[in-house]
């Protein structure tokens, strides 16, 4: 399990990039990978498609650096 903000670096994907794609606000991904804020289980669908992932694959629990 890796947290977000490293798969959005090895997708090579800025915030804003990701958001985009997975069709939520840029604010709203710096904040799930700050763990500031919790995706709902759309939100977490969505971005693992983008990052062409598992969801049980990403840590969504902040910063593990």
């Amino acid at each position: 399990m890796e947290n977000l903000s490293t798969l959005r670096a090895k997708a090579g994907l800025s915030v804003t990039e990701l958001a985009r794609r997975a069709g939520v606000n840029a604010g709203s991904i710096s904040r799930i990978e700050r763990g500031m804020q919790s995706p709902s289980l759309a939100t977490a669908l969505q971005i693992a498609t983008v990052l062409a992932v598992d969801v049980a694959e990403i840590n969504f629990v902040g910063r593990n650096d």
